[in-house]
Order: structure tokens, then C-alpha cells, then sequence
């Protein structure tokens, strides 16, 4: 798996600076997204929605780089714990932003809340389990040591991660299918969401070719997605979407 990766010692120096780099820079991205959304997003809702999804996100990729600079077992299990459940939170704001932006008014549904409560605190349970069924994720030296290399500690995942990677992903499609629908309704263009659609599942491929091969790390690299969005939205926002939520 991605373990296998660290192997060699420039490689190993590279590859690590390589993970924590761009994770930095996702954080950054995504905290700057999130202050501009305030700024230039005329509706309440969706500027609420999108504030809490590039904050959100933020803190998402700021959990992978304290997972990748701490040097204990302890430390990465519970920064990758917290990535794992802001990671999960970050769906639900997504579809808070559809919801607002699209004007179905799902979000403001008192049994759509409780049903997204309900799956968020179920999958939250399954993840803080781990440690007890081990069916999730768990850790392995990097580089066939207990300190291999410098991620020291590398994550393998198992069964229930795929799974709830399956169900994110669908209420993910979810909210996209509510905003594609939109914007043919308003007869905007969809190619500049199409674009960012793809970029944001992009990283699903990235995570199926660290698990199988050692091309890649074996983690999850939503945030990286996510931060793409975050800086491509911004910059169509006022040119575009914004216009196309007013006049439809």
C-alpha cells in the first residue's frame, strides 16, 4: 500500500515536503475562501453555507498537516480522527450550500436536519470506535520501521471507510444534481461547475491508487479537492454564479 512508498531517502524527504506543502496550501486556500465568501456573496443563506463549507475545509486539510508533522502513534490518531469527522461534517455543508444556493430550501427542513444529525452522529461513532473494531483505518510504520522515513507512521484503510467514502460521495452527487438542475433551469452555463465537479472527485481516484498502489499515500486527499473548489468558486462567484442565483 502507500507505506511502500517511503522508500529511499531522497524520495522519502520529497515525497513527505510534497504531502505537507499541499496540504498547507489547502488550508490557506480554504481560510481565504471562506473570508471572501463573506464579502462578496450577497445572499444570507448562501453565504452562511459556503462560510461554514471553506471553514470547514480548512480545518479538514489543517488536521492532515498536524497528522503529518507529529511524531507519535497517539498524535496521528487523533489528528486523523478529526479529519475523518470535520471531513464527514464538510458533505452536510455542502448540501446546506446547494440547498440555499439552488433555493429548494431542503436545509431549513426540520426532518432533513434530523435525518443528516442521525447519519453524521452514526458514522461519527464508527469512526471514534476504531480503535475497539479496527474496521476503519489503522496505522503502519512507514518504511518497514517503527519510525521508517519521515511520515513515521503511515494510515491503511479498511471496509467501513470505503463504505462511508461510498455514502459521502453519493450525497455529495446529491448536491451537485441540485445545482446542475438550477443552473439549466436559468439556462447559465455549466461548464465552469462541470469543471470544478471533476476536480473535487478527482481525489477519489487519487485515494483508490494510494490504497493499491505505492504510487500514492494511502489517506484521503478530499481537502486537496475541496481547496480547488473553494479558490475556483471564488473566482467565477461575482462573474457568474452570483448573477445566476439573482436572476433565477
Amino acid at each position: 500500500m502507500g507505506a511502500s512508498l517511503l522508500s529511499g531517502g531522497g524520495s522519502l524527504s520529497s515525497a513527505y515536503l510534497g504531502y505537507l506543502l499541499a496540504f498547507v496550501v489547502a488550508t490557506a486556500a480554504c481560510l481565504g475562501a471562506a473570508w471572501r465568501a463573506r464579502s462578496v456573496v450577497p445572499d444570507p443563506e448562501t453565504r452562511q453555507a459556503l462560510t461554514w463549507l471553506f471553514s470547514g475545509s480548512a480545518v479538514w486539510a489543517g488536521a492532515y498537516v498536524g497528522f503529518l508533522l507529529v511524531g507519535s502513534a497517539v498524535g496521528k490518531h487523533l489528528f486523523y480522527q478529526a479529519s475523518l469527522i470535520v471531513g464527514f461534517s464538510v458533505v452536510f455543508a455542502w448540501l446546506w450550500f446547494c440547498s440555499a444556493y439552488s433555493g429548494r430550501g431542503l436545509h431549513r427542513s426540520l426532518k432533513v436536519q434530523q435525518f443528516a444529525a442521525a447519519v453524521f452522529v452514526i458514522v461519527t461513532a464508527l469512526k471514534v470506535t476504531n480503535p475497539l473494531h479496527g474496521l476503519y483505518y489503522g496505522l503502519e510504520p512507514a518504511g518497514g520501521g517503527p519510525t521508517g522515513g519521515a511520515f513515521g507512521l503511515v494510515v491503511t484503510h479498511e471496509t467501513l471507510y470505503w463504505v462511508v467514502m461510498a455514502v459521502a460521495y453519493a450525497l455529495s452527487a446529491a448536491g451537485y444534481l441540485m445545482i446542475f438542475e438550477f443552473l439549466l433551469e436559468a439556462e447559465a452555463k455549466v461548464l465552469p461547475l462541470g469543471v470544478l465537479t471533476g476536480l473535487t472527485a478527482l481525489p477519489a481516484v487519487f485515494n483508490v491508487i494510494g490504497h493499491v498502489q505505492p504510487a500514492l499515500l494511502d489517506i484521503t486527499h478530499e481537502p486537496l479537492g475541496v481547496a480547488v473548489f473553494a479558490v475556483g468558486l471564488m473566482l467565477v462567484y461575482e462573474t457568474q454564479f452570483s448573477v445566476v442565483q439573482l436572476t433565477g
